[in-house]
């Protein structure tokens, strides 16, 4: 479900991270094309390595005080840096009844209609099964395509990331492509 990388940017020219808008769900929670690939990828280049090329790369802000619902991403995996965590707890659940799950309206700047691989499910058709906080300058490999919710503090900072995902690759597959350098 998740898989702490070790990967540590503490120096980040923030600067040189947040270009223009890519992407985002509702008013809380945006995606941003990465103004300097290059000095990025210079930057983590030099502590890990991916075997599998990730689909996509932003810079990504939550300014809710978590997701409303525990749901699946429509990335089978995500590579999340954190910035600022802000002491988000994330959880991940198990549904009782697969079946009983809504379909979240598509995210925006992508277009119009349903995200069909994006689904929220009721609180009360779910287990939790495992839970992770992140500080920090920490990194985590996430499988976002199983039940999960993400809330925090009010009383806390907008989380703030950079953000890896593979739309096709199962999280297994990524985690055995990741290597650690030096």
């Amino acid at each position: 479900m998740y898989k702490k990388i070790p990967l540590y940017l503490p120096d980040l020219d923030l600067s040189k991270i947040q270009g223009p808008y890519q992407e985002g769900y509702g008013a809380f929670f945006h995606s941003f094309n990465i103004l300097d690939y290059d000095y990025v990828h210079d930057l983590v280049g030099q502590q890990i390595k991916f075997h599998i090329p990730p689909s996509n790369f932003s810079f990504t802000t939550v300014i809710f005080r978590g997701v409303p619902d525990a749901h699946t991403d429509a990335s089978m995996t995500a590579l999340n840096y954190y910035i600022t965590s802000s002491q988000a707890i994330t959880r991940f659940y198990q549904a009782v009844d697969p079946n009983l799950k809504t379909m979240v309206p598509q995210r925006l700047g992508v277009g119009v209609g349903m995200d069909q691989r994006t689904f929220s499910y009721r609180p009360d058709n779910l287990i939790e099964i495992d839970t992770f906080v992140a500080n920090d300058h920490e990194a985590y490999l996430l499988n976002v395509h199983t039940i999960h919710k993400v809330t925090k503090s009010v009383h806390t900072p907008h989380r703030t990331m950079l953000r890896w995902l593979w739309y096709d690759v199962p999280f297994d597959q990524v985690l055995d492509s990741i290597e650690i350098l030096g």
